[in-house]
């Protein structure tokens, strides 16, 4: 039986989607106007498009489950990744934010002794990085 401890953001993807609509509706009125009469616009759209596709097409790959703990204490992690638990020596997390607005969902950063592994779009990081640090303590406390 696993437990599943992270999982992606729905409201992420709202977000990125928005930004490639406004950048395809802009990329559209800058041809409509003309290319040599609106180059800024043309620009900032074309931008824009790329910017929020990339992030996009990033979010679509990741799993909806991201992180997940067995009963015999390995963590799973996308793309068939395990690892012990008492491997793991740090979980910080970033919120992600714009212009002074925090969201719930950020990145997750796992440091283990085989590498770190960093995870963006997870829903409520805080509590995701809060759970994984008292399950990773309690696994160092219990095979002391």
């Amino acid at each position: 039986m696993k437990i599943t401890i992270a999982k992606k953001s729905q409201s992420a993807w709202i977000q990125y989607m928005f930004v490639t609509v406004l950048g395809l509706a802009n990329l559209i009125i800058a041809l409509v106007i003309g290319i040599e009469d609106g180059v800024p616009i043309f620009l900032i759209a074309a931008l824009l498009c790329i910017v929020g596709g990339i992030l996009f097409v990033r979010y679509l790959l990741l799993p909806s489950e991201i992180i997940a703990l067995t009963e015999d204490n390995q963590l799973i992690l996308p793309k068939g990744v395990t690892i012990p638990l008492e491997a793991v020596t740090d979980v910080s997390y970033k919120r992600a934010q714009a212009k002074g607005i925090q969201y719930r969902w950020g990145k997750i950063t796992l440091e283990t002794r085989m590498g770190t592994y960093k995870y963006d779009f997870v829903a409520d990081c805080e509590e995701v990085a809060k759970h994984l640090t008292r399950q990773m303590y309690a696994a160092k406390y219990d095979h002391t």
